[in-house]
């Protein structure tokens, strides 16, 4: 029985051996579980900080969005606006243009007519004046032609007594001479 002892009592130290170890393995294992939790407790807490502060940015960039969206709205619509009174601008200046030319287009015409008429005026002066200023020198030429006539007879007149006279003078002279 001796024997059995000292196998038993190492049977009993191994076994003491082998829970101390456990216990040693269980308190290792304890202190790295708790280690773990701790590190798992501090990343959840991390990651709840990060989801915490990328849901806040996430609101920021919503709100910075949603001004930006505003901003955006208001100046399209201020473009709009502004486009579309150029636009109702341009179509007053074209509607105005428009109304200008139909307005000089008619004076055009109006002093196109005038033109016409006073040309057709100053035709029918000037024709007539014409035509007097023909008669004029046709009258005067029918006077002139009878002033020379009255002239001509006139001048043949005064010729044949001329000659008459310078006749009656030689024989005067003829006589005169003859007497003496």
């Amino acid at each position: 029985p001796g024997v059995l002892v000292p196998e038993c009592q190492r049977s009993m130290n191994e076994r003491e051996n082998e829970f101390i170890r456990q216990i040693k393995i269980s308190s290792i294992r304890a202190v790295h579980e708790k280690t773990l939790i701790q590190t798992f407790s501090n990343l959840v807490t991390h990651y709840k900080e990060s989801i915490s502060s990328l849901s806040t940015c996430v609101k920021e960039w919503e709100s910075y969005s949603e001004k930006v969206e505003t901003a955006l709205m208001d100046d399209i619509q201020d473009l709009d606006l502004e486009l579309s009174r150029e636009v109702d601008a341009k179509r007053n200046i074209s509607q105005e243009l428009r109304h200008i030319n139909a307005i000089h287009s008619k004076k055009l015409d109006k002093l196109q007519d005038e033109k016409k008429y006073m040309i057709r005026q100053h035709e029918d002066t000037m024709s007539s004046y014409l035509n007097e200023m023909e008669n004029t020198v046709e009258e005067y030429k029918r006077e002139t032609e009878q002033r020379e006539s009255v002239l001509q007879k006139e001048n043949n007149a005064l010729k044949d007594e001329l000659e008459s006279v310078k006749n009656r003078t030689n024989k005067n002279e003829d006589n005169f001479d003859s007497e003496r």
